[in-house]
């Protein structure tokens, strides 16, 4: 009985030492892999994160424009409150044989006119960012990065009308049967003011920012405060048509050709660029569904705000000037009074811009 005991308790220890030997083999190879996990992970937190996305993007931002024009002379009793003229201010009184002291007063050519548009134009957009290593790590895997971040878009900008006023075009002749002595430069058309502006085609951005992570049912997401600075220029183009008219009031006919019978067209175009710089801040939100290799594929949705830098505002400005023949105030061309046509145009766009981007990036994360 003895040696039966003895022989179930040796069994019964060396079970035990068998199974502290096995147990004691299975926590350090756990604790072997664990450590080697932690280890990937920091060593992976350590790592620079290179990216470059393609995104679509849209811009906006507030535009005022005015244009203002006028003659230096404006015809016999004009003033800064009449339209220019070159008909009869006085009945039977051809005003081509005045003298010229009768023509001193400014007057209005178009009618001044000023407006503002909401601007809104689509672009193309490619980006490079590097993310830094981690800043600290925290728990729940929030192990915050900095970024920085450089983009070239392409835009594809509508052409904005502002200021408008009459309907700039060709000056031409009323379709009507009746003789030209007869109409009024009032009938003329294809005459106007107004303001163009069209963005560039290429802006260049640049943003740094911190990118937080957050775990969401396995997924990645980021939210990435940042600062950034942005450039675009817009084109502006003012422009203005008018004309003037040797309008009848009781005259039959006079110098060369019949009164009333003399047009005058008048345009006025002036261009320039306004380059725009602007900074601010900005927010994205970024997902990362998942990873294919050595590579993390993500999309993204992100607003930047931008405050405009330097000028806000440019003037244009342009003149012509219809001199009289050897000796006299008469225009050889057209046979209408010397004088000298002005236009000016303001335009200024508002403090800030706007930008929202939405798009595709893909990190390059080695395993």
């Amino acid at each position: 009985m003895p040696a039966r005991v003895n022989r179930l308790v040796r069994s019964v220890i060396a079970f035990a030492v068998t199974g502290a030997l096995a147990l004691g083999s299975t926590t350090v190879a756990f604790a072997d892999e664990t450590g080697s996990d932690t280890e990937t992970r920091r060593s992976r937190l350590r790592d620079w994160i290179p990216a470059v996305s393609l995104s679509g993007e849209f811009s906006a931002q507030t535009q005022e424009s005015a244009v203002s024009s006028s003659c230096d002379h404006g015809g016999p009793g004009g003033s800064i409150l009449a339209p220019c003229t070159q008909g009869s201010v006085t009945p039977g009184v051809d005003p081509r044989t005045l003298p010229p002291q009768s023509f001193t007063e400014p007057a209005i050519l178009r009618p001044s006119h000023d407006a503002s548009d909401l601007t809104l134009w689509p672009s193309v957009g490619i980006e490079f960012q590097l993310a830094s290593p981690i800043l600290l790590e925290l728990p729940f895997d929030v192990d915050p990065r900095l970024f920085v971040s450089g983009s070239v878009s392409a835009s594809f900008p509508p052409t904005r009308t502002i200021a408008t006023e009459g309907n700039l075009g060709t000056i031409s002749l009323p379709e009507v049967s009746r003789p030209i002595e007869t109409l009024s430069t009032i009938s003329l058309e294809g005459v106007g003011s107004h303001t163009e502006s069209v963005v560039q085609t290429l802006q260049y951005s640049a943003q740094v920012g911190i990118s937080i992570p957050i775990q969401y049912r396995g997924r990645t997401i980021n939210i990435k405060p940042s600062f950034g600075w942005s450039r675009f220029s817009l084109d502006v183009t003012g422009r203005v048509a008018a004309a003037v008219k040797d309008d009848v009031n009781g005259i039959s006919g006079s110098i060369n050709t019949p009164f009333g019978a003399n047009i005058r067209e008048i345009y006025l175009r002036d261009k320039t660029t306004l380059d725009v710089d602007g900074i601010g801040p900005g927010l994205e939100v970024e997902y990362i569904p998942g990873r294919f290799g050595d590579f993390g594929a993500a999309v993204f949705v992100g607003v930047n705000a931008y405050k405009v830098m330097g000028d806000r505002d440019v003037s244009l400005d342009d003149d012509v000037t219809f001199q009289g023949g050897p000796g006299g105030t008469i225009n050889p061309d057209d046979l209408l009074l010397e004088d000298t046509y002005r236009a000016a145009w303001e335009h200024e766009i508002d403090p800030w811009f706007f930008r929202l981007r939405v798009g595709m990036r893909i990190h390059y994360m080695p395993q």
